[in-house]
């Protein structure tokens, strides 16, 4: 299977400072995803994850990182609720890639496969975890020399698992339709990347009148398919498609980091 590495800084660039985030919110602004005794994780802790990612990678030292992975080490007690389990396998995800981008690959699998781990540990899985578990299972198959193949059919077990849950979910839709772009055709791929991140650009999150863990949960996938369908167009040659979104996806993430770089890209090459 070939190398995953679409996933490398997929999401949208935060200004912030991450270890900022970290500070306590005020009591009606903080909400519980995971809670003992005097441990919270907060309402934003899929922003205040990434923002670590940004500033660790933007630094080139992994101490945002480390500061939030010291963070969730700090839950008290060995049974870790499944919303810590989801947001640690989330945040391993991209300690992972700051040591891929770092040329660390030995600690960058250790990272993967963590997250991995957490995942699994969880045991009923709604969509939304496997959909991050087929994420991760795709981005670590390229560590694994000699369990690359059955690593690859894992994802996409995970990735078909998810979509068969909730086919209306952008998270689903994009890993699903991103996995079966990098799945060679002799396992059936190739056939269905295009409807699945077009049909994930189109969804949108219903976060009315849902109940209170719902308000928590991951939201990110639209813009990862904006970006991934734009890199699509432009390794097949099909600038104009390309072009298309890249305006399509400025009206809803205007000045994005990624989109601005893929628009320059195309400039560049005077297409």
């Amino acid at each position: 299977m070939k190398q995953i590495l679409f996933f490398l800084l997929s999401m949208t660039f935060f200004s912030a400072n991450a270890q900022e985030g970290l500070a306590r919110k005020e009591p009606d602004q903080q909400r519980v995803l995971a809670e003992k005794e005097d441990y919270f994780l907060p309402l934003d802790i899929q922003k205040q994850i990434y923002e670590a990612f940004v500033t660790s990678i933007k630094g080139k030292q992994n101490i945002a990182l480390k500061d939030m992975q010291d963070f969730f080490d700090a839950y008290p007690g060995e049974q870790k609720p499944e919303s810590w389990l989801y947001w640690r396998a989330y945040l391993q995800f991209y300690a992972s890639i700051f040591y891929f981008e770092a040329k660390d690959h030995k600690q960058a699998e250790k990272e993967i496969d963590y997250g991995v781990d957490c995942l699994e540990d969880i045991e009923e899985k709604s969509e939304e975890e496997y959909a991050l578990l087929a994420l991760m299972q795709g981005y670590s198959a390229q560590f694994k020399s000699f369990t690359k193949l059955s690593t690859g059919l894992s994802a996409i077990k995970y990735a078909g698992k998810a979509l068969d849950m909730d086919d209306e979910n952008p998270r689903t839709c994009y890993v699903y339709g991103s996995i079966d772009y990098h799945t060679p055709s002799l396992y059936g791929g190739g056939k269905k990347a295009e409807k699945y991140l077009l049909k994930a650009i189109q969804l949108e999150e219903e976060r009315e009148e849902v109940n209170e863990e719902r308000r928590y949960a991951p939201t990110w996938g639209k813009l990862e398919a904006y970006v991934f369908l734009i890199k699509m167009y432009i390794q097949n040659s099909d600038s104009e498609k390309a072009k298309d979104y890249i305006v399509k996806a400025l009206k809803e993430y205007p000045d994005n980091y990624q989109i601005v770089r893929l628009q320059e890209k195309i400039a560049q090459k005077g297409e």
